[in-house]
Protein backbone atom coordinates (compact mmCIF):
# COMPACT_ATOMS: atom_id res chain seq x y z
CA UNK A 1 0.00 0.00 0.00
CA UNK A 2 0.95 3.42 -1.07
CA UNK A 3 1.44 6.58 1.38
CA UNK A 4 2.02 10.10 1.67
CA UNK A 5 3.03 11.87 5.24
CA UNK A 6 3.56 15.15 6.05
CA UNK A 7 5.75 16.68 8.92
CA UNK A 8 6.50 20.22 10.63
CA UNK A 9 9.71 21.13 12.61
CA UNK A 10 11.21 24.83 13.99
CA UNK A 11 14.87 24.89 14.03
CA UNK A 12 17.49 27.34 15.60
CA UNK A 13 19.29 29.71 13.85
CA UNK A 14 22.51 27.69 12.73
CA UNK A 15 19.94 24.67 11.58
CA UNK A 16 17.92 26.86 9.78
CA UNK A 17 20.57 28.13 7.44
CA UNK A 18 21.58 24.70 6.83
CA UNK A 19 18.44 23.37 6.59
CA UNK A 20 17.96 26.01 3.28
CA UNK A 21 21.59 25.23 1.87
CA UNK A 22 20.38 21.74 2.05
CA UNK A 23 16.85 22.37 0.05
CA UNK A 24 17.96 24.83 -2.42
CA UNK A 25 21.05 22.59 -3.05
CA UNK A 26 23.32 25.37 -2.61
CA UNK A 27 26.07 22.98 -1.37
CA UNK A 28 25.19 19.75 -2.91
CA UNK A 29 25.69 16.51 -0.43
CA UNK A 30 27.47 13.80 -1.80
CA UNK A 31 24.84 11.30 -1.34
CA UNK A 32 22.85 12.27 -4.00
CA UNK A 33 21.52 9.18 -6.11
CA UNK A 34 21.67 8.95 -10.07
CA UNK A 35 21.15 5.27 -9.76
CA UNK A 36 17.01 5.42 -10.47
CA UNK A 37 14.67 6.33 -12.99
CA UNK A 38 13.54 9.64 -11.57
CA UNK A 39 17.31 10.93 -10.79
CA UNK A 40 16.93 12.21 -14.21
CA UNK A 41 14.42 15.31 -13.82
CA UNK A 42 15.46 18.50 -12.54
CA UNK A 43 14.64 19.52 -8.79
CA UNK A 44 11.23 21.70 -8.91
CA UNK A 45 11.15 25.14 -7.34
CA UNK A 46 8.05 26.88 -6.26
CA UNK A 47 8.50 30.69 -5.06
CA UNK A 48 6.63 32.53 -2.64
CA UNK A 49 4.40 33.53 -5.07
CA UNK A 50 3.88 29.55 -6.19
CA UNK A 51 5.08 30.57 -9.23
CA UNK A 52 7.76 27.59 -10.64
CA UNK A 53 10.71 29.09 -11.11
CA UNK A 54 12.81 26.20 -12.89
CA UNK A 55 16.22 25.37 -11.58
CA UNK A 56 17.54 27.93 -9.46
CA UNK A 57 21.02 30.40 -10.27
CA UNK A 58 23.15 30.41 -7.43
CA UNK A 59 22.38 34.38 -7.03
CA UNK A 60 18.63 33.34 -6.12
CA UNK A 61 19.37 30.55 -3.89
CA UNK A 62 21.39 33.17 -1.91
CA UNK A 63 18.80 35.73 -2.11
CA UNK A 64 16.12 34.00 -0.22
CA UNK A 65 19.14 32.96 2.22
CA UNK A 66 19.75 36.55 2.07
CA UNK A 67 16.03 37.49 2.83
CA UNK A 68 15.69 35.01 5.89
CA UNK A 69 18.36 36.59 7.70
CA UNK A 70 17.08 39.83 6.94
CA UNK A 71 13.63 39.11 7.99
CA UNK A 72 15.41 37.60 11.32
CA UNK A 73 16.82 40.90 11.90
CA UNK A 74 13.71 42.32 11.45
CA UNK A 75 11.93 40.04 13.60
CA UNK A 76 14.51 40.53 16.64
CA UNK A 77 14.28 44.30 16.29
CA UNK A 78 10.39 44.09 16.48
CA UNK A 79 11.31 41.46 19.76
CA UNK A 80 13.23 44.04 21.42
CA UNK A 81 10.51 46.89 21.29
CA UNK A 82 8.18 44.06 22.88
CA UNK A 83 10.14 43.03 25.61
CA UNK A 84 13.80 44.44 25.41
CA UNK A 85 15.02 41.21 24.88
CA UNK A 86 17.61 40.13 21.88
CA UNK A 87 17.15 36.88 20.03
CA UNK A 88 18.59 33.37 21.16
CA UNK A 89 20.48 31.24 19.20
CA UNK A 90 17.59 28.56 20.32
CA UNK A 91 14.97 31.07 19.01
CA UNK A 92 13.12 29.54 15.64
CA UNK A 93 12.09 32.35 12.97
CA UNK A 94 11.75 29.00 10.08
CA UNK A 95 9.26 26.95 9.98
CA UNK A 96 10.34 23.85 8.08
CA UNK A 97 8.65 20.81 6.91
CA UNK A 98 8.63 17.91 4.05
CA UNK A 99 6.03 15.73 2.32
CA UNK A 100 7.58 11.95 1.75
CA UNK A 101 5.98 9.43 -0.16
CA UNK A 102 5.86 5.18 -0.14
CA UNK A 103 8.98 4.24 -2.37
CA UNK A 104 6.00 2.26 -5.07
CA UNK A 105 6.30 6.21 -6.24
CA UNK A 106 9.40 5.43 -8.05
CA UNK A 107 7.84 2.60 -9.77
CA UNK A 108 4.78 4.19 -11.05
CA UNK A 109 7.47 7.06 -12.10
CA UNK A 110 9.72 4.67 -13.92
CA UNK A 111 6.33 2.35 -15.47
CA UNK A 112 4.51 5.67 -16.49
CA UNK A 113 1.56 5.42 -14.53
CA UNK A 114 2.21 9.16 -13.68
CA UNK A 115 4.30 11.71 -14.97
CA UNK A 116 6.65 14.05 -13.15
CA UNK A 117 4.72 16.73 -14.22
CA UNK A 118 1.63 15.13 -12.65
CA UNK A 119 3.51 14.48 -9.57
CA UNK A 120 4.81 18.43 -9.03
CA UNK A 121 1.38 19.48 -9.96
CA UNK A 122 -0.10 17.18 -6.28
CA UNK A 123 3.00 18.55 -4.39
CA UNK A 124 2.26 22.08 -5.21
CA UNK A 125 -1.53 21.58 -4.85
CA UNK A 126 -0.61 20.29 -1.42
CA UNK A 127 1.76 23.24 -0.24
CA UNK A 128 -1.18 25.66 -1.25
CA UNK A 129 -3.21 23.48 0.85
CA UNK A 130 -0.84 23.62 3.80
CA UNK A 131 0.10 27.48 3.66
CA UNK A 132 -4.02 28.30 3.53
CA UNK A 133 -4.36 26.18 7.10
CA UNK A 134 -1.53 28.52 8.61
CA UNK A 135 -3.29 31.21 8.14
CA UNK A 136 -6.78 29.69 9.05
CA UNK A 137 -4.89 29.16 12.56
CA UNK A 138 -2.86 32.74 13.15
CA UNK A 139 -5.47 34.73 11.32
CA UNK A 140 -2.79 35.96 9.33
CA UNK A 141 -0.61 35.70 5.70
CA UNK A 142 2.14 33.41 6.39
CA UNK A 143 5.21 33.86 3.90
CA UNK A 144 6.60 31.01 2.27
CA UNK A 145 10.35 31.14 1.73
CA UNK A 146 10.14 28.44 -1.31
CA UNK A 147 9.07 24.95 -2.25
CA UNK A 148 11.44 22.53 -3.76
CA UNK A 149 10.69 18.76 -4.87
CA UNK A 150 14.27 16.78 -4.73
CA UNK A 151 14.44 13.66 -7.79
CA UNK A 152 18.30 13.37 -6.60
CA UNK A 153 17.45 11.05 -3.43
CA UNK A 154 16.11 7.59 -2.97
CA UNK A 155 12.27 8.86 -3.67
CA UNK A 156 10.52 11.92 -4.69
CA UNK A 157 9.80 14.28 -1.69
CA UNK A 158 8.75 18.26 -1.20
CA UNK A 159 10.49 20.81 1.26
CA UNK A 160 9.39 23.67 2.16
CA UNK A 161 9.72 26.80 4.53
CA UNK A 162 7.60 29.23 6.59
CA UNK A 163 8.39 32.32 8.72
CA UNK A 164 7.78 31.16 11.68
CA UNK A 165 6.24 33.95 13.56
CA UNK A 166 3.05 35.96 13.47
CA UNK A 167 1.36 38.60 15.26
CA UNK A 168 3.61 39.61 18.67
CA UNK A 169 6.41 36.99 17.23
CA UNK A 170 4.60 34.90 18.46
CA UNK A 171 5.62 30.98 17.15
CA UNK A 172 3.24 29.46 14.10
CA UNK A 173 5.09 26.15 14.79
CA UNK A 174 3.77 26.86 18.47
CA UNK A 175 0.34 27.10 17.57
CA UNK A 176 0.13 23.99 15.31
CA UNK A 177 2.56 21.80 17.45
CA UNK A 178 -0.60 19.79 18.83
CA UNK A 179 -1.04 16.31 17.54
CA UNK A 180 -4.60 16.66 16.46
CA UNK A 181 -3.81 20.07 14.89
CA UNK A 182 -0.92 18.48 13.06
CA UNK A 183 -3.55 16.11 12.04
CA UNK A 184 -5.74 18.46 10.06
CA UNK A 185 -2.75 18.78 8.21
CA UNK A 186 -2.10 15.10 6.94
CA UNK A 187 -5.61 14.69 6.26
CA UNK A 188 -5.19 17.51 3.94
CA UNK A 189 -2.15 15.78 2.06
CA UNK A 190 -3.48 12.71 2.43
CA UNK A 191 -6.79 13.94 0.62
CA UNK A 192 -4.71 15.49 -2.32
CA UNK A 193 -2.89 12.51 -3.19
CA UNK A 194 -5.55 10.20 -3.06
CA UNK A 195 -6.25 10.95 -6.46
CA UNK A 196 -3.43 9.57 -7.94
CA UNK A 197 -3.56 5.72 -5.23
CA UNK A 198 -1.30 7.28 -2.18
CA UNK A 199 -3.62 6.78 1.22
CA UNK A 200 -2.81 9.26 4.77
CA UNK A 201 0.14 8.21 6.60
CA UNK A 202 -0.18 6.29 9.77
CA UNK A 203 -0.08 9.02 12.45
CA UNK A 204 3.85 9.63 13.93
CA UNK A 205 5.28 11.81 16.80
CA UNK A 206 6.12 14.49 15.34
CA UNK A 207 9.93 16.02 17.08
CA UNK A 208 12.00 18.93 16.65
CA UNK A 209 15.15 16.58 16.91
CA UNK A 210 15.94 16.27 13.19
CA UNK A 211 18.97 14.37 13.64
CA UNK A 212 17.92 11.74 15.66
CA UNK A 213 14.38 11.46 13.17
CA UNK A 214 16.48 10.74 10.20
CA UNK A 215 18.67 8.23 11.83
CA UNK A 216 15.46 6.37 12.59
CA UNK A 217 14.54 6.98 9.02
CA UNK A 218 17.88 5.47 8.03
CA UNK A 219 17.30 2.55 10.31
CA UNK A 220 14.09 1.46 9.17
CA UNK A 221 15.44 1.33 5.99
CA UNK A 222 18.60 -0.62 6.77
CA UNK A 223 16.03 -3.11 8.66
CA UNK A 224 13.80 -3.06 5.35
CA UNK A 225 17.09 -3.83 3.08
CA UNK A 226 18.24 -6.73 5.27
CA UNK A 227 14.74 -8.44 5.39
CA UNK A 228 14.78 -8.06 1.96
CA UNK A 229 18.65 -9.68 1.47
CA UNK A 230 17.43 -12.33 3.44
CA UNK A 231 14.42 -13.10 1.13
CA UNK A 232 16.84 -13.01 -1.57
CA UNK A 233 18.75 -15.48 -0.17
CA UNK A 234 16.52 -17.91 0.79
CA UNK A 235 15.15 -17.63 -2.67
CA UNK A 236 18.79 -18.23 -4.04
CA UNK A 237 19.52 -21.53 -1.52
CA UNK A 238 16.12 -22.90 -3.23
CA UNK A 239 17.22 -21.83 -7.14
CA UNK A 240 20.14 -24.10 -6.08
CA UNK A 241 18.52 -26.77 -4.58
CA UNK A 242 16.48 -27.22 -7.90
CA UNK A 243 19.41 -26.49 -9.95
CA UNK A 244 21.27 -29.62 -8.05
CA UNK A 245 18.43 -31.69 -8.16
CA UNK A 246 18.39 -30.95 -12.11
CA UNK A 247 21.97 -31.73 -12.34
CA UNK A 248 21.35 -34.90 -10.24
CA UNK A 249 18.79 -36.19 -12.69
CA UNK A 250 20.93 -34.91 -15.59
CA UNK A 251 24.10 -37.30 -14.56
CA UNK A 252 21.22 -40.04 -14.45
CA UNK A 253 20.66 -39.86 -17.60
CA UNK A 254 23.91 -39.37 -18.94
CA UNK A 255 24.72 -42.39 -17.52
CA UNK A 256 21.90 -44.51 -19.31
CA UNK A 257 23.18 -42.80 -22.36
CA UNK A 258 26.87 -44.21 -22.01
CA UNK A 259 24.86 -47.57 -21.00
CA UNK A 260 23.44 -47.01 -24.56
CA UNK A 261 26.23 -45.92 -26.21
CA UNK A 262 28.40 -49.12 -24.87
CA UNK A 263 25.55 -51.14 -25.76
CA UNK A 264 25.36 -49.89 -28.93
CA UNK A 265 29.29 -50.38 -29.38
CA UNK A 266 29.41 -53.67 -28.49
CA UNK A 267 26.73 -54.69 -30.51
CA UNK A 268 28.03 -53.17 -33.85
CA UNK A 269 31.17 -55.70 -32.71
CA UNK A 270 28.97 -58.33 -32.51
CA UNK A 271 27.64 -58.12 -36.03
CA UNK A 272 31.15 -56.91 -37.44
CA UNK A 273 32.85 -60.30 -35.56
CA UNK A 274 29.31 -62.53 -37.42
CA UNK A 275 30.08 -60.97 -40.90
CA UNK A 276 33.70 -62.03 -40.49
CA UNK A 277 32.88 -65.46 -38.83
CA UNK A 278 30.39 -66.04 -42.02
CA UNK A 279 33.26 -65.07 -44.36
CA UNK A 280 34.87 -67.61 -42.63
CA UNK A 281 32.63 -70.40 -42.79
CA UNK A 282 31.77 -69.48 -46.76
CA UNK A 283 35.59 -70.18 -47.37
CA UNK A 284 35.83 -73.34 -45.71
CA UNK A 285 32.60 -74.56 -46.97
CA UNK A 286 33.76 -73.56 -50.32
CA UNK A 287 37.04 -75.34 -49.91
CA UNK A 288 35.39 -78.99 -48.71
CA UNK A 289 32.79 -78.99 -51.34
CA UNK A 290 35.57 -78.29 -54.38
CA UNK A 291 37.63 -81.01 -52.77
CA UNK A 292 34.67 -83.66 -52.45
CA UNK A 293 33.58 -82.90 -55.68
CA UNK A 294 37.14 -83.64 -56.90
CA UNK A 295 37.32 -86.36 -54.67
CA UNK A 296 33.69 -88.01 -56.15
CA UNK A 297 34.47 -86.85 -59.98
CA UNK A 298 37.89 -88.97 -59.69
CA UNK A 299 35.97 -92.03 -58.90
CA UNK A 300 33.52 -91.49 -60.93
CA UNK A 301 30.49 -90.76 -59.70
CA UNK A 302 29.97 -87.22 -60.73
CA UNK A 303 30.03 -86.44 -64.50
CA UNK A 304 28.81 -82.77 -64.61
CA UNK A 305 31.19 -80.99 -61.78
CA UNK A 306 30.32 -77.87 -62.14
CA UNK A 307 26.69 -78.04 -62.07
CA UNK A 308 26.79 -80.14 -58.83
CA UNK A 309 28.81 -77.56 -57.50
CA UNK A 310 26.84 -74.88 -58.91
CA UNK A 311 23.81 -76.58 -57.09
CA UNK A 312 25.15 -77.24 -53.88
CA UNK A 313 26.98 -74.31 -53.45
CA UNK A 314 23.82 -71.88 -54.24
CA UNK A 315 21.75 -74.08 -51.50
CA UNK A 316 23.73 -73.84 -48.98
CA UNK A 317 24.90 -69.62 -49.48
CA UNK A 318 20.81 -69.74 -49.35
CA UNK A 319 20.93 -71.24 -46.08
CA UNK A 320 23.88 -69.38 -44.65
CA UNK A 321 22.23 -65.77 -46.05
CA UNK A 322 19.06 -66.43 -43.73
CA UNK A 323 20.97 -67.20 -41.05
CA UNK A 324 22.80 -64.21 -41.63
CA UNK A 325 20.00 -61.88 -42.87
CA UNK A 326 17.81 -63.54 -39.70
CA UNK A 327 20.72 -62.26 -37.05
CA UNK A 328 21.70 -58.66 -38.61
CA UNK A 329 17.87 -57.91 -38.94
CA UNK A 330 17.41 -58.75 -34.88
CA UNK A 331 20.52 -56.73 -34.44
CA UNK A 332 19.66 -53.45 -36.32
CA UNK A 333 16.14 -54.25 -35.03
CA UNK A 334 17.94 -53.92 -31.04
CA UNK A 335 20.04 -51.27 -32.49
CA UNK A 336 17.47 -48.70 -33.71
CA UNK A 337 15.80 -49.24 -30.25
CA UNK A 338 19.22 -48.17 -28.61
CA UNK A 339 19.17 -45.36 -30.76
CA UNK A 340 15.87 -44.18 -30.57
CA UNK A 341 16.02 -44.31 -26.38
CA UNK A 342 18.98 -42.62 -27.16
CA UNK A 343 17.17 -39.56 -28.87
CA UNK A 344 14.68 -39.54 -26.31
CA UNK A 345 17.48 -39.12 -23.40
CA UNK A 346 19.55 -36.72 -25.76
CA UNK A 347 16.23 -34.48 -25.68
CA UNK A 348 15.71 -34.40 -22.14
CA UNK A 349 19.13 -33.57 -21.05
CA UNK A 350 18.64 -30.67 -23.99
CA UNK A 351 15.36 -30.02 -21.65
CA UNK A 352 17.04 -30.55 -18.43
CA UNK A 353 20.11 -28.23 -19.71
CA UNK A 354 17.60 -25.43 -20.63
CA UNK A 355 15.81 -25.29 -17.18
CA UNK A 356 19.35 -25.40 -15.61
CA UNK A 357 20.12 -22.18 -17.59
CA UNK A 358 16.65 -20.22 -16.94
CA UNK A 359 17.54 -21.40 -13.23
CA UNK A 360 20.87 -19.86 -13.27
CA UNK A 361 19.61 -16.27 -15.39
CA UNK A 362 17.06 -15.93 -12.02
CA UNK A 363 20.45 -16.76 -9.19
CA UNK A 364 22.05 -13.64 -11.74
CA UNK A 365 19.15 -11.44 -11.70
CA UNK A 366 19.32 -12.32 -7.67
CA UNK A 367 22.38 -11.40 -7.35
CA UNK A 368 21.98 -8.18 -8.96
CA UNK A 369 19.23 -7.65 -6.75
CA UNK A 370 21.29 -8.60 -3.84
CA UNK A 371 24.20 -6.28 -5.47
CA UNK A 372 21.98 -3.52 -5.73
CA UNK A 373 20.70 -3.86 -2.23
CA UNK A 374 24.49 -3.63 -0.94
CA UNK A 375 24.46 -0.50 -2.83
CA UNK A 376 21.74 1.33 -1.17
CA UNK A 377 23.87 0.07 2.44
CA UNK A 378 26.94 2.04 0.74
CA UNK A 379 24.51 4.89 0.20
CA UNK A 380 23.08 5.13 3.72
CA UNK A 381 26.48 4.92 5.12
CA UNK A 382 27.34 8.01 3.72
CA UNK A 383 24.11 9.93 4.72
CA UNK A 384 25.28 8.24 8.03
CA UNK A 385 28.61 9.98 7.64
CA UNK A 386 26.64 12.78 6.69
CA UNK A 387 24.94 13.16 9.59
CA UNK A 388 28.07 12.72 12.17
CA UNK A 389 29.07 15.80 10.73
CA UNK A 390 26.25 17.74 11.19
CA UNK A 391 26.20 16.37 14.81
CA UNK A 392 29.46 17.57 15.15
CA UNK A 393 28.73 21.21 14.05
CA UNK A 394 26.34 21.05 16.79
CA UNK A 395 28.76 20.00 19.07
CA UNK A 396 30.83 23.17 17.97
CA UNK A 397 27.81 25.79 18.06
CA UNK A 398 27.36 24.27 22.21
CA UNK A 399 30.88 25.04 22.98
CA UNK A 400 30.53 27.89 21.63
CA UNK A 401 27.53 29.21 23.82
CA UNK A 402 29.41 28.09 26.81
CA UNK A 403 32.61 29.95 25.53
CA UNK A 404 30.26 32.92 25.78
CA UNK A 405 28.89 32.16 29.37
CA UNK A 406 32.12 32.28 30.46
CA UNK A 407 32.78 35.85 28.88
CA UNK A 408 29.95 37.20 30.55
CA UNK A 409 30.92 35.28 34.15
CA UNK A 410 34.35 37.33 33.58
CA UNK A 411 31.95 40.56 33.04
CA UNK A 412 30.38 40.17 35.94
CA UNK A 413 32.95 39.39 38.16
CA UNK A 414 35.00 43.05 36.62
CA UNK A 415 31.21 44.80 37.67
CA UNK A 416 31.78 42.94 41.19
CA UNK A 417 35.71 44.42 41.08
CA UNK A 418 34.04 47.82 39.74
CA UNK A 419 31.54 48.53 42.86
CA UNK A 420 33.97 47.89 45.57
CA UNK A 421 35.91 50.80 44.16
CA UNK A 422 32.69 53.26 44.36
CA UNK A 423 31.65 55.32 46.78
CA UNK A 424 27.79 54.57 49.04
CA UNK A 425 25.44 56.82 47.43
CA UNK A 426 22.17 56.61 45.87
CA UNK A 427 23.50 55.97 42.36
CA UNK A 428 25.42 53.18 43.98
CA UNK A 429 21.91 51.51 45.43
CA UNK A 430 20.51 52.11 41.72
CA UNK A 431 23.90 50.40 40.50
CA UNK A 432 23.82 47.47 42.73
CA UNK A 433 20.01 46.76 42.13
CA UNK A 434 20.99 46.87 38.13
CA UNK A 435 23.70 44.67 38.66
CA UNK A 436 21.80 41.78 40.59
CA UNK A 437 18.82 41.94 38.40
CA UNK A 438 21.76 41.36 35.54
CA UNK A 439 22.81 38.92 37.75
CA UNK A 440 19.65 36.95 38.20
CA UNK A 441 18.93 36.95 34.47
CA UNK A 442 22.97 35.77 33.70
CA UNK A 443 22.19 32.94 36.27
CA UNK A 444 19.18 32.02 34.81
CA UNK A 445 20.47 32.05 31.34
CA UNK A 446 23.39 30.16 32.92
CA UNK A 447 21.26 27.23 34.32
CA UNK A 448 18.88 27.24 30.93
CA UNK A 449 22.01 27.27 28.77
CA UNK A 450 24.04 24.60 31.20
CA UNK A 451 20.76 22.44 31.00
CA UNK A 452 20.22 22.56 27.39
CA UNK A 453 24.10 21.90 26.82
CA UNK A 454 23.86 18.43 29.04
CA UNK A 455 20.67 17.65 27.23
CA UNK A 456 21.86 18.41 24.03
CA UNK A 457 25.31 16.24 25.12
CA UNK A 458 23.06 13.18 26.22
CA UNK A 459 21.45 13.23 22.62
CA UNK A 460 25.06 13.49 20.62
CA UNK A 461 26.23 10.92 22.57
CA UNK A 462 23.31 8.77 22.10
CA UNK A 463 23.43 9.56 18.78
CA UNK A 464 26.96 8.39 18.38
CA UNK A 465 26.39 5.22 20.07
CA UNK A 466 23.85 4.73 17.60
CA UNK A 467 26.25 5.12 14.78
CA UNK A 468 28.96 3.35 16.17
CA UNK A 469 26.37 0.35 16.91
CA UNK A 470 24.64 0.71 13.97
CA UNK A 471 28.45 1.07 12.04
CA UNK A 472 29.57 -2.00 13.40
CA UNK A 473 26.66 -3.71 12.05
CA UNK A 474 26.84 -2.61 8.84
CA UNK A 475 30.59 -4.49 9.34
CA UNK A 476 29.20 -7.51 10.30
CA UNK A 477 26.52 -7.29 7.70
CA UNK A 478 28.74 -6.73 4.80
CA UNK A 479 31.01 -9.39 6.40
CA UNK A 480 28.42 -12.29 6.50
CA UNK A 481 27.06 -10.92 3.06
CA UNK A 482 30.87 -11.68 1.62
CA UNK A 483 30.96 -14.79 3.58
CA UNK A 484 27.71 -15.90 1.48
CA UNK A 485 29.14 -14.57 -1.68
CA UNK A 486 32.16 -16.42 -1.62
CA UNK A 487 29.68 -19.72 -0.62
CA UNK A 488 27.79 -19.01 -4.00
CA UNK A 489 31.12 -18.65 -6.29
CA UNK A 490 32.49 -21.89 -4.64
CA UNK A 491 29.20 -23.63 -5.49
CA UNK A 492 28.80 -22.31 -8.94
CA UNK A 493 32.03 -23.46 -9.61
CA UNK A 494 31.40 -27.12 -8.58
CA UNK A 495 28.31 -26.89 -10.59
CA UNK A 496 30.33 -25.64 -13.87
CA UNK A 497 32.70 -28.55 -13.04
CA UNK A 498 29.98 -30.99 -13.54
CA UNK A 499 28.10 -29.50 -16.14
CA UNK A 500 31.22 -29.44 -18.20
CA UNK A 501 32.03 -32.72 -17.12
Amino acid sequence: MSYVQVRFEAVNHSKSQFQIKHDLRVEKPDYLRDDNYHNQFENFYINNNTNILGELTQQQKEQILQQYKDDRKVLEQKQKEINSKKFREKDSTLLTGIITLSNSVNDMLKNGEITKNTLDTYFENSLLKIQKELQNITEEEIELYYGVVHYDEKTPHLHFSFKNKFGNNKSVFGAIKKKEVLSKFQDLVGDEFKQIGFNRGIKKEFTNNKHLSVLKMHQEEIKGLKTEVKTLQQQKKEINEQINELIKEKDFERGKLEELKKERTFLTKEIKKTKTTIKQLKNSIDRKIEKSIDKHTTMGFLTNKDGFKKDITSTLLQHIKNVEIKDIVEIEKEKEEIEKEKKEITKELKQKDKQIEQLQQIEQLQQQNINQLQSENEQLKKENNTLRTEVKDVTKENIEQFNKIQVLKSELKDLKEENKTLKPSQSLLVRETKKREKEREISKLKDEKIEQLQQQKKELENTVSEVKKEMKNYKEFIKSRKSDYEKFLEKRNTINKNMRI
